[in-house]
């Protein structure tokens, strides 16, 4: 759920460019089907560049199917030089422990959500590094729950393959229907693809505009 909200936080209040391995709904975004695609999402030259990446138990697939030789390669090629390309990797995990220490080591925060009893609030403790320590604790945020659960299928299973050969469209769904399936393109999931992402996010854009009524009494 936490992946998902930060996600639309950063691309409804920043603009930024978002990518995930995960299907979204009421964003606009680039779908990962593989890691090799991380590869492909580079600078350039136009302006603010600075991309979000949200990918749902990235460790845990590091871990279980890349061989030591590519795990090694992704960790150098990809991570390590994030900053120069302006990315910010979100990734999940059940437990922190599993993720290997040089991965944490290169990480800039770390988020530990928390749900009310109602579970209609989040409470998010940010710590910096990759390390959940006192010492590193920075700041709390909250959000409601009821807007982060539309963003979402909490019920998909990833998987992401090491090679993909799709291309990676700006898409915006609107709505969800499981028995739909995902980016159905009917008029009540409504999924648009786009040919570029500038006029990805001013469909989004425009829509958030026609439903503000629905949609800030989410929003804390």
């Amino acid at each position: 759920m936490s992946l998902a909200w930060i996600l639309w936080r950063n691309w409804f209040f920043k603009g930024l460019k978002i990518y995930s391995n995960i299907h979204l709904f009421k964003i606009p975004y680039y779908f990962i089907s593989g890691i090799n695609q991380l590869n492909e999402i580079k600078p350039t030259d136009m302006g603010n560049d600075a991309r979000y990446i949200g990918m749902d138990e990235l460790w845990l697939y590091v871990d279980s199917r890349m061989s030591r030789t590519k795990k090694n390669i992704f960790v150098a090629n990809i991570l390590a030089k994030s900053r120069k390309r302006e990315l910010t990797y979100i990734s999940t995990t059940q437990v922190a422990d599993s993720v290997e220490g040089r991965i944490r080591k290169i990480l800039d925060f770390t988020f530990y959500p928390m749900l009310n009893r109602e579970e209609t609030i989040m409470k998010v403790l940010i710590f910096r590094t990759g390390y959940i320590k006192s010492q590193h604790f920075m700041k709390v945020m909250y959000y409601k729950t009821e807007l982060a659960k539309l963003l979402y299928d909490t019920m998909e299973e990833i998987d992401v393959q090491e090679e993909s050969t799709e291309k990676m469209i700006p898409t915006f769904q609107e709505n969800f229907n499981r028995s739909h399936g995902y980016n159905c393109e009917c008029s009540e999931c409504g999924t648009k693809f786009f040919p570029d992402w500038n006029s990805c996010e001013k469909f989004a854009s425009d829509w958030y505009a026609k439903n503000v009524a629905k949609i800030k009494p989410m929003i804390m």
